[in-house]
């Protein structure tokens, strides 16, 4: 009679080595937020995120970084990944910018859509009713950063209504 033994080789189970964070290196303004993600080089690891300056704003367990309303800043993103008694970090920088705090100039060009050519004293309404110039042009000044709905309006011309958001010193429609 033959005896007979069966040897089971098992492959060495894969060792937490890294975790990658994205993005790298990144500016958002206060107020807003922004997604970090991690991926360790090992499938099961458990992740923690915090960030070094809580003044500038919170990281949640899912790498969601909330920044404060008011409050700018540099803080450092730091992930930490974890498979039992082995531990690997990352992190990052994010500057969080201060909000826009001042007053700006907002500018509407009104001009016939066939001909092109300027119209005069059509009422352009945004925080108070402004008549054009001569060039087609209504300024209105110390305008604060946020949405805004404004109305262009003149006698044989279509009425426009719409919104537009102030946000730096640029306008976007």
């Amino acid at each position: 009679m033959r005896n007979s033994t069966t040897l089971t080789v098992n492959a060495p189970a894969p060792v937490l080595t890294s975790v990658t964070i994205s993005p790298l290196n990144q500016a958002i303004t206060a107020g807003n937020n922004l997604q970090f993600t991690a991926i360790p080089n090992v499938a099961g690891a458990t992740l923690t995120w915090t960030s070094s300056n809580p003044s500038a704003g919170t990281i949640s367990n899912l790498g969601l970084f909330t920044s404060t309303a008011t409050n700018s800043g540099t803080t450092t993103i730091n992930v930490t990944a974890t498979i039992g008694a082995v531990t690997v970090r990352n992190s990052t920088t994010l500057t969080v910018n201060a909000p826009a705090t001042g007053k700006f100039s907002v500018t509407f060009i009104v001009t016939d859509s066939i001909t092109g050519k300027p119209i005069r004293d059509a009422k352009v309404s945004l925080s108070k009713d402004i008549k054009t110039n001569n060039e087609g042009i209504a300024i209105f000044t110390n305008v604060a950063p946020r949405t805004y709905e404004y109305k262009i309006e003149k006698d044989g011309y279509r009425e426009i209504q719409s919104k537009i958001t102030v946000i730096t010193t640029q306008l976007l429609k």
